[in-house]
């Protein structure tokens, strides 16, 4: 056997991974990787590929345990195996298109070996290989005998030696000894020799003895047909005695019938019917009654009341009255509230009529302690002349929001504006001094020119810097785009691409999650009613052997065939002559099932209760074949409509479980892209600054008549700047 293809799917660190091991002419393979490349995990994958993941398994680190897997196309003698292994408690094994296999379909190819042995033989590591050379003398451990025999070409000397030494230790021994197998034998031949000579029977003996069992066995013969003759009287009468008593009480019910002559017939309820009709009509009397009392009472006091004629007449008034009172129950209480609120008002008014100044209500016409409602007309008169016009209001609301603002920002102004005084008179100063000696000839623009250029700072630095920072953002974002594994679109796909959101994403999953663990659970749920089904049916087969009980079921079969005999020969369908023997046969069928069914009541009973119990496991099944088969419906329809969308969204093929990761590592490309823009705007405005200081510097030059060569650089031109803006200096404060 030899592995064509290794195909590391979810396993350890590695995802959708393949290995080719293509043959050659020399079909040696050497896997080589730095540390943590994922060598061992492997070695480890090759061995629970062919014998099956561990449940515990080690390497669920990135994968859950439930969605390991691992897949192989194995090859031996021109024939090939391509199958899928899963991590579950069964069912494992699976052929590429997703259809199970049996899990003995790797028996033919592992050769009868086990996990320890391959392992053994097979997965040496460094570890192994050290603690072997330190055994390798003694050969004391299975290490250091495999390393020993692989070197000197003989396998398994040591057990080999061990085993003939002890198996010849046991067999023999020039001393007699109970341990030996030798004289274990020879004492079990001795034993045996003595027995068959007691055993032995001579010719006589076995002659009497055979015309003994002889007359033995026709003297039961005799007794067994005894019996059978007798056993059928026995049925006869005890069928005679079981229907004699039933047939009686016919007898004296049809002479009561007869007597009593045409009767009406009720119908098989009339019994509840009559008794459900008395109770309603005892109900209904004392309802009756009750109601009767309470008429006469209420009859009683209607005629003890005096009628007042004359109210009568004013009943709609009455009535509007009661009305008018119910809707004015709370107004004491409103007019307390509403004249507290109303002195509330005037209070504020008050407040307002003091701040702004006017003059105050006399007491005549405003006193806080009157009735105010009663004053409003005199206090509105007196107000509205003195308040401005709603425009006015509104204009003076909004420039008091603004004051505030407008405020801080005139007291900023004013203090820079102190400052810019400072400078200007400090300059007027130094003019006035350097006035005396006449007037520099040096234009003001490259004063201006060489003072911007001057506060670039370093003019190389700041470009390099930002082409530095430019080349990281680029090998960031080609990290990035390499994250984001076979799913990766075009950038400008990357940038518009609208993803589920999280929410929606959590959703899915769940759902997802939920319809596969329903899956797995109706999945268990039907392999143990099946298991249970099939243990219930053997155990009625072998209660049907053990104690040959009859159903009502099969009673009812053999009535059933001894009615319809009967009925053949009722109707004429057959002679009495010819259909006599079958009906009897049939009769006594169905006598002898019953006898039996009345014998065996209990174990009819206990056999009832296991069918029925079988019948319940049965119908369980179904429904659960059913709710498994609704389940797998909606689950396939979910990975459909992923698979849909994850189509449309142009990521077609990406597993739900890997759309949140995915969608990480889009945000991270999505942030190394725009440091990268950044990084790139950085560089062209620096070197635009860069340039525009050169250009004016050499127009500034060319201005003040100092000649520079074409396309010189800048840190050139700023040196000449500084050499004629100093020169210039000094020849001023030389004059001065």
């Amino acid at each position: 056997m030899r592995i064509q293809q290794l195909d590391l799917l979810a396993y350890g660190k590695f995802t959708q991974r393949r290995l080719d091991f293509p043959v050659a002419a020399r079909d040696f393979h050497v896997v080589v990787g730095a540390n943590e490349a994922g060598k061992s995990t492997t070695r480890s994958a090759i061995l629970d590929l062919l014998y099956g993941i561990e449940t515990r398994s080690a390497f669920d680190f990135v994968h859950a345990k439930a969605d390991l897997r691992l897949g192989a196309t194995l090859t031996h003698a021109g024939e090939s195996l391509a199958f899928v292994r899963h991590k579950a408690r069964n069912r494992t094994l699976f052929d590429p298109h997703g259809q199970p296999l049996a899990e003995s379909a790797l028996a033919g190819w592992l050769g009868g070996t086990d996990r320890d042995f391959f392992d053994q033989m097979f997965g040496l590591d460094h570890g192994r290989l050290a603690a072997g050379g330190q055994s390798i003398l003694s050969a004391k451990d299975d290490i250091g005998q495999i390393l020993f025999q692989s070197a000197a070409g003989i396998g398994s000397l040591g057990v080999v030696r061990e085993q003939l030494a002890a198996e010849a230790d046991t067999l023999w021994a020039p001393r007699k000894s109970a341990g030996r197998a030798y004289y274990v034998a020879a004492d079990a031949l001795a034993v045996a020799d003595a027995r068959l000579k007691a055993a032995t029977v001579r010719t006589k003996d076995w002659v009497e003895a055979d015309a003994k069992v002889r007359q033995l066995e026709a003297q039961r013969s005799q007794l067994r047909a005894s019996l059978h003759t007798l056993e059928a009287q026995r049925l006869t009468l005890e069928r005679v005695r079981r229907v004699l008593s039933p047939l009686r009480q016919w007898q004296d019910h049809q002479a009561a019938l007869q007597a009593l002559g045409d009767v009406p017939l009720l119908p098989a309820d009339a019994g509840r019917l009559l008794a459900e009709a008395e109770l309603a009509l005892a109900a209904a009397g004392r309802e009756q009654q009750l109601h009767a009392g309470q008429a006469a009472q209420r009859a009683a006091q209607l005629a003890a009341l005096p009628a007042d004629t004359g109210l009568l007449h004013f009943e709609a008034e009455i009535d509007t009255l009661a009305e008018r009172r119910q809707q004015l129950r709370q107004h004491d209480r409103d007019i307390q509230r509403a004249q507290a609120e109303l002195a509330g008002h005037w209070q504020q008014v008050q407040a307002a009529l003091r701040q702004l100044g006017w003059p105050a209500m006399t007491e005549g016409n405003a006193d806080a302690d009157i009735d105010l409602a009663a004053h409003l007309p005199l206090l509105l008169p007196l107000l509205l002349p003195l308040l401005p016009p709603l425009p006015a209001r509104a204009a003076l609301l909004g420039w008091a929001k603004r004051f505030e603002r407008l405020d801080q920002a005139r007291q900023g102004a004013c203090a820079a504006l102190r400052e810019r005084q400072a400078d200007v008179a400090t300059l007027q100063t130094q003019l006035a001094a350097m006035g005396a000696a006449g007037p520099v000839s040096l234009p003001a623009a490259l004063r201006v020119a060489l003072a911007q250029a001057r506060a670039l700072g370093d003019a190389q630095a700041g470009p390099a810097r930002d082409a530095a920072q430019l080349a990281r953002c680029e090998r960031a974002l080609a990290s990035a785009r390499a994250g984001l594994g076979r799913w990766s679109p075009a950038p400008g796909t990357l940038h518009t691409l609208l993803l589920p959101a999280p929410a929606e994403l959590a959703g899915r999953q769940q759902a997802l999650a939920d319809s596969r663990t329903a899956c797995q659970r109706l999945t268990d749920k039907q392999r143990d009613l099946a298991t249970e089904a099939a243990a219930a049916a053997l155990a009625i087969h072998q209660y049907r052997q053990a104690h040959h009980p009859v159903s009502a079921d099969d009673l009812a079969q053999a009535r059933a065939r001894r009615d319809a005999a009967w009925q053949t020969i009722k109707t004429g369908g057959l002679a009495l002559p010819a259909a006599a023997p079958g009906f009897e046969q049939q009769l006594a069928a169905a006598d002898q099932l019953a006898d039996q069914r009345h014998d065996k009541a209990r174990e009819a009973s206990e056999l009832q209760a296991r069918l029925d119990a079988l019948a319940r496991l049965q119908q369980q099944a179904a429904d659960t074949d059913q709710r498994l088969a609704d389940r797998q419906a909606v689950l396939a329809a979910q990975e459909a409509d992923w698979a849909a969308l994850a189509t449309g969204l142009g990521l077609a093929g990406l597993p739900l479980s890997e759309l949140e990761p995915w969608r990480a590592a889009r945000a991270q490309w999505l942030q190394a892209d725009a440091g990268l823009q950044e990084a790139q705007q950085a560089l062209a405005a620096s070197q635009q600054a860069v340039g525009d200081a050169a250009a004016q510097l050499a127009a500034a030059l060319a201005g003040a008549g100092v000649t520079v060569e074409p396309g010189a650089r800048f840190d050139t031109l700023l040196w000449t700047a500084g050499d004629a803006v100093d020169a210039s200096l000094a020849a001023a404060t030389r004059q001065a």
